[in-house]
């Protein structure tokens, strides 16, 4: 039996699509800690995902830059995310900071002298992402280290899982078994 390889038609109402989308854009130039240099750019990126995503798809995305963008902030977004969010919407979330090399995105409150309490690692923002429930999720980071997030979200299972759940909404008919 072949499967049909193309994509879902796209959705005959832009409207439907805004109505969908959900984003989440954090960007950090400046932490708590003076120990931590500050960067040029990351707040100015996530400010202009955040415009580009509600200007074209709807008001629907959370921005966090700075001294909003606490640990507990960033989590509790992510879980809001999660529970406003349905298989069918389209979900982004973006990080533009600094990444440690022992795997964790660094918030505005990170105590670099005791980075696995404070700050977020990268297992538990992948966990928290893939709770996120939707038809389309990109997730992007752009600090140091970000790679090893690839060990989690790669992982078989995980895709297997989110195909069972795509082909359930029948969005991507590639994903049927």
């Amino acid at each position: 039996m072949q499967r049909d390889l193309s994509p879902a038609p796209p959705p005959s109402d832009s409207s439907r699509v805004a109505e969908r989308f959900h984003g989440l854009f954090i960007g950090i130039d400046r932490c708590r800690s003076e120990k931590i240099n500050h960067l040029a750019s990351a707040t100015r990126d996530a400010v202009a995902l955040h415009a580009i995503f509600s200007d074209n798809l709807g008001e629907s995305g959370a921005l966090l830059t700075d001294a909003d963008a606490t640990s507990e902030a960033v989590r509790k977004a992510l879980v809001e995310l999660s529970s406003r969010s349905t298989p069918d919407d389209v979900v982004v979330v973006t990080f533009s900071g600094h990444g440690s090399d022992t795997h964790q995105i660094v918030t505005y409150d990170t105590d670099p002298d005791d980075l696995e309490a404070t700050a977020i690692s990268l297992q538990e923002l992948t966990d928290l992402a893939f709770a996120v429930p939707a038809r389309l999720l990109l997730v992007a980071l752009d600090c140091c280290f970000s790679g090893a997030a690839g060990m989690r979200v790669l992982n078989a299972n995980l895709l297997r899982e989110r195909c069972r759940l795509a082909a359930r909404s029948q969005m991507y008919p590639y994903c049927r078994s």
